[in-house]
């Protein structure tokens, strides 16, 4: 039983690094054919697609969207691991779940690990401005057709947020020890395997 519980985490975790990868390389391959697009107004959609893959102005350091939205990702799988390497200490527990949560989304929690802008942020940043780009009057139909895709995969990531969330905002009310253990459990194995 332990095995396949470990194999359905593989594939949980498979899953959404395929979202992350899928979300890349349709940018990517929407990025390429919009280059291709020969029309004096190819512009709009080009500038929409570069806020996600290349640089945004509000962003750390201006990166692209897809690369703020994956290094904080990361920050949250590092911290979903760390709640649960010790279930006899709540107060870790609890804190790595602080973590967490800030690295998701910071607005509920200050000055923790991670960026400070939040992969919830920039997942619906990706959102925006992918359909900017589809919605441009010049964007080719190979783009319209990803941005579809784009827009599902990120709206997955953004549904497993906000079940985690909801998991966290739980244990850090939480006063009993087992409880709180079993709630960064289903957190982190809602992420795959720890990789701490």
């Amino acid at each position: 039983m332990v095995v396949l519980g470990f194999g359905m985490n593989n594939i949980i975790w498979g899953l959404k690094v395929m979202i992350l990868k899928t979300i890349k390389v349709l940018i990517a391959i929407s990025f390429v054919t919009l280059g291709l697009t020969t029309s004096a107004n190819a512009l709009h959609a080009h500038a929409h697609i570069g806020h996600v893959v290349k640089g945004f102005g509000n962003t750390p350091d201006n990166m692209g969207m897809l690369h703020t939205s994956q290094a904080e990702a990361k920050v949250a799988l590092d911290h979903s691991g760390f709640a649960i390497s010790d279930l006899s200490n709540l107060a870790s527990i609890k804190m790595h779940s602080r973590h967490l949560m800030h690295a998701l989304n910071p607005s509920h929690i200050e000055g923790c690990p991670g960026l400070g802008y939040g992969m919830d942020k920039a997942v619906k940043g990706i959102i925006q401005h992918i359909e900017l780009a589809a919605k441009s009057n010049d964007a080719s139909d190979s783009l319209k057709m990803h941005a579809v895709h784009i827009k599902t995969s990120s709206r997955n990531v953004m549904k497993w947020s906000s079940e985690a969330m909801s998991l966290i905002h739980g244990i850090l009310g939480m006063d009993n020890l087992k409880t709180a253990g079993e709630s960064a459990t289903k957190v982190n194995e809602s992420m795959g395997p720890s990789r701490s």
